[in-house]
């Protein structure tokens, strides 16, 4: 199979539509939704519902991709970015916003799954780093170029417009999807193969240590997604400014992934996830140290930096250890669990900044990163034989973040 097939070419055009169309959307959405009188506490609960329930549901969905096939799951979740983008401008009320979001979170749930396990499929045998490579730069310089637009059309036409380009993007993304074939075998649905999949599951070398990882880093992460615009519009930062900001980390954290990648080839991963954890502390408090333009972009970009050092090398490990007929599952069961925790976050979040205001609660986000890295220091997962050896294309599983994310 040729690196550029027809299916490898059409999941990264959805790829690249999905990233630029709802980015434009998510950038400055939390800022959006506090000029229009919204609460932090509030805007912590929009967030927080869509996340949790699709977090749970994202088991199931995983088992159905691999049951059902991809096609029909990808455009049926796509429907949800362009509906989700032309409702905010009509939305008035908190309820509003929450069914949105709750719409857009299982959608999007049931999009992401099927296009991560269509993206497995469509690697040519043998050069699966090359297409994750490719996929990288798509995903990730996309998310880069998305945050500064939207700050841009924003404050030149208003959100309301901004909105609706993002729309009109996000539904390419269908037309194109009508086109893919799906390439898996499939499995008849029922409980049988359900419970298959899931004893498979069960067997993945060192599971509940790389959930923890992945899900610790989404949960800092979100405090930080959510509420950090916000606070820098109060510090009286342009949206152009705050787009920039965003952007810069984005592209700064494209530079990194081959090298990142080759860490984890070359080192026990452990050492790795831990500068992560202690850099995401630093990170963090150095932020609220320096008050000045220069300081927020550089420490968010060694925030940004140093979560890809916590989570990848943990995300490899899943690709290392998952069987490939579980992919789907596999990749359900790991981010539906860190998905409920950024649910978590958002949740608590909005409460905490509302009460003890955004500095003190961010940095207290990262002192639990300070803690991660404790925990792990005195655990002896993460270093013994096997745990590092793998190949390159093992590196980085599936980007869930800008899917999801995307809201960081």
């Amino acid at each position: 199979m040729k690196l550029f097939n027809d299916g490898y070419l059409k999941a990264n055009a959805i790829l690249f539509l999905v990233t630029m169309g709802f980015g434009l959307t998510s950038a400055l959405l939390s800022i959006y939704l506090s000029e229009q009188g919204i609460s932090l506490a509030n805007i912590g609960l929009i967030f927080a519902v869509g996340l949790l329930v699709a977090g749970f549901l994202r088991v199931p969905l995983g088992v159905l991709s691999d049951c059902i096939g991809r096609k029909w799951l990808m455009i049926f979740g796509l429907l949800a970015y362009p509906l989700f983008s032309i409702g905010i401008i009509y939305s008035t009320l908190v309820a509003h916003y929450i069914l949105l979001d709750l719409m857009l979170e299982i959608m999007g749930a049931i999009f992401w799954t099927g296009h991560s396990a269509y993206l497995f499929d469509a690697f040519a045998k043998g050069r699966e780093g090359a297409g994750l490579s490719g996929r990288n730069v798509v995903s990730y310089l996309t998310g880069a170029v998305a945050p500064i637009l939207a700050g841009v059309i924003a404050t030149s036409v208003g959100f309301s417009k901004l909105f609706m380009i993002s729309a009109t993007i996000s539904s390419l993304a269908i037309l194109v999807a009508l086109t893919v074939k799906d390439h898996n075998a499939k499995k008849r649905l029922c409980m049988p193969v359900m419970r298959q999949e899931f004893r498979a599951l069960n067997r993945i070398k060192h599971f509940g240590w790389i959930v923890f990882i992945i899900a610790m880093v989404d949960f800092i992460m979100v405090f930080w997604a959510i509420f950090m615009p916000i606070w820098l519009l109060q510090q009286g930062i342009g949206l152009k400014a705050i787009g920039a900001i965003l952007s810069a980390n984005i592209f700064v954290g494209a530079l990194i992934q081959v090298p990142l990648g080759k860490a984890i080839d070359k080192y026990h991963v452990k050492w790795i996830i831990i500068p992560g954890f202690l850099f995401m502390w630093v990170g963090s408090i150095l932020f609220f140290t320096f008050q000045n333009y220069l300081s927020y972009a550089v420490n968010r970009i060694i925030l940004g930096i140093s979560s890809d050092a916590a989570s990848w090398p943990a995300v490899g490990l899943l690709a290392k250890f998952t069987p490939t007929a579980e992919h789907g599952a596999a990749t359900a069961l790991a981010f539906g669990l860190a998905t409920v925790g950024r649910g978590l976050a958002s949740l608590i979040g909005g409460q905490l900044t509302s009460a003890f205001g955004i500095p003190l609660v961010l940095m207290g986000a990262g002192f639990l990163a300070l803690f991660a890295a404790l925990a792990l220091m005195a655990s002896g997962k993460g270093k013994k034989k096997g745990t590092s050896v793998h190949k390159l294309h093992h590196w980085k599983f599936i980007n869930h973040h800008i899917a999801t994310s995307n809201k960081q």
